[in-house]
C-alpha cells in the first residue's frame, strides 16, 4: 500500500485535474495509514495477551478505509470524469475503487466482525501463521513483451504463446502453493502454481495459452489469495493483447 501511495503521489496530473489529484492522494494516504496501523497490531490480535485491545484498534482503522471509499466515489471520480468531459473526452469514465466490500461497509466497523475474521486466520485453525500475509501481481508479459494496463500490446502470433506472471510476497511469511490463473476473453481459466515464495521475494510462473489466441483479446490475470490475506486489490489485472 505504501508503494501504491508513492505512485499516486508521483503522478503528474494536468492543471485541471489538480483538485482530483489532491483528493486521490488523500484517499491513498488514508488507506496507507490504516494498513500501517493494522500491520502493527495484527500479530498481537492473533495472539492472546492484549488481543482484545489490538482487535478494537484494528476495527477503528476500518473507519479510514470507509472514509477513503466515500472520498473516492463522491469526489475523485466525479472530478476526474468532469475534467475529461470538459476536454471533450468521452467513454473513459474512471472505474470504481473501493476497499471495503460493497454492501458490508458498516459491518467492518464493528469489532465483532474484525474479531471473527481474525479468528478464521488464527494459528488455531492451521490455515495461516500469525503476522501479515499478502501477495502482489507485479509484472505480466507474453513471449517477452511486457503488458501494460490501460493500453493494447501487440505480440507476434505464435503456435503456443506463453504468459509469464511475476508475483511478489508482500507479507511476513513464506507462502506455499500460490495459484495463478489466466483467462482469455472470458474463456476457461488456465492455472499454474508457484511452489513457494519467501517473504519479500518475487517468483514467476509461465502459463501456455492453449489454444493460441488470435487477434485482439483480453487477458485476465489473477493471483489467488493466500490464507490470512485480506487486501487483494493488487492480486489481479486485465490487459488488452493483439496477436498479429
Amino acid at each position: 500500500m505504501d508503494s501504491i501511495t508513492s505512485r499516486v503521489d508521483g503522478l503528474s496530473a494536468p492543471g485541471d485535474m489538480g483538485e482530483a489529484q489532491s483528493s486521490l492522494e488523500l484517499v491513498y494516504e488514508l488507506r496507507s495509514s490504516a494498513m500501517d496501523e493494522i500491520a502493527e497490531k495484527i500479530s498481537t490480535a492473533l495472539g492472546s495477551a492484549g488481543a482484545a485491545k489490538a482487535t478494537q484498534a484494528i476495527a477503528n482503522q476500518m473507519q479510514k478505509f470507509l472514509a477513503s471509499d466515500v472520498l473516492y466515489e463522491s469526489v475523485v471520480r466525479p472530478e476526474i470524469d468532469g475534467a475529461l468531459a470538459s476536454n471533450g473526452i468521452s467513454g473513459s469514465d474512471v472505474p470504481k475503487n473501493t476497499f471495503l466490500p460493497a454492501g458490508e461497509e458498516t459491518k467492518w466497523l464493528e469489532e465483532s466482525t474484525v474479531a471473527a475474521a481474525l479468528g478464521a486466520i488464527s494459528g488455531s485453525t492451521g490455515t495461516a501463521t500469525p503476522g501479515v500475509h499478502g501477495l502482489g501481481l507485479v509484472g505480466v508479459s507474453v513471449d517477452g513483451s511486457e503488458l501494460i494496463e490501460g493500453g493494447a500490446t501487440s505480440v507476434a502470433a505464435a503456435e503456443t504463446p506463453e504468459v509469464e506472471v511475476q508475483v511478489q510476497n508482500q507479507g511476513e511469511s513464506t507462502e506455499n502453493g500460490v495459484g495463478v490463473t489466466v483467462t482469455v476473453s472470458g474463456g476457461g481459466a488456465l492455472e499454474q502454481k508457484i511452489d513457494s515464495i519467501a517473504a519479500g521475494e518475487t517468483e514467476s510462473v509461465v502459463i501456455p495459452l492453449t489454444p493460441a489466441p488470435k487477434g485482439e483479446v483480453t487477458l485476465e490475470v489473477k493471483v489467488e489469495a493466500v490464507p490470512g490475506e485480506s487486501f487483494t486489490e493488487n492480486n489481479e489485472a486485465s490487459y488488452t493483447v493483439v496477436f498479429e
